[in-house]
Order: structure tokens, then C-alpha cells, then sequence
């Protein structure tokens, strides 16, 4: 990414406020952004033994200017 693509620091959190909201409102908890989630998620996960056998998937939230946010179920996975 060109440094003329990069995003102001407080338009990426608001953007990933937006993004954010939905997720909660259907239940969701944001472990965390910007490309640290499976780290998050598998310590967040760790020292619940119960779930070391289920798989780890995502999902996303696509923002785009004047359009409404798209909720992503299973949108990558982190069996790899």
C-alpha cells in the first residue's frame, strides 16, 4: 500500500467502531483489530480447555463509503 493509501489513525477507529457496533448488537465480543485477531483469539481461548477441539473461524464486517456495513459469517478460517 502506497503511503498516499494509508488511513488517518482516527478514521481507522472510527471505521472500525462502525464495524464494531453491529457485531455487538448481535452478540458478538471484538477480541481485537487490525490484523492481530488470531493471536487474540487463541489467548483468549487458552485457558478454556473445553474449546481446544473446536475450530476457529471469523467473521467480518466490510465498511465502504455511503453503503451500510456487510456482516461476513465465516469469512476466514485459521485452520491453516
Amino acid at each position: 500500500m502506497a503511503s498516499s493509501d494509508r488511513v488517518a489513525p482516527e478514521k481507522q477507529a472510527s471505521s472500525e467502531g462502525h464495524a464494531a457496533a453491529p457485531l455487538m448488537a448481535k452478540g458478538y465480543r471484538v477480541l481485537a483489530k487490525q490484523g492481530r485477531t488470531l493471536n487474540a483469539a487463541q489467548a483468549r481461548l487458552a485457558p478454556y480447555s473445553e474449546f481446544a477441539e473446536f475450530e476457529l473461524g471469523f467473521t467480518a464486517i466490510l465498511i465502504a463509503p455511503q453503503r451500510l456495513p456487510r456482516h461476513l459469517l465465516a469469512a476466514f478460517d485459521a485452520s491453516t
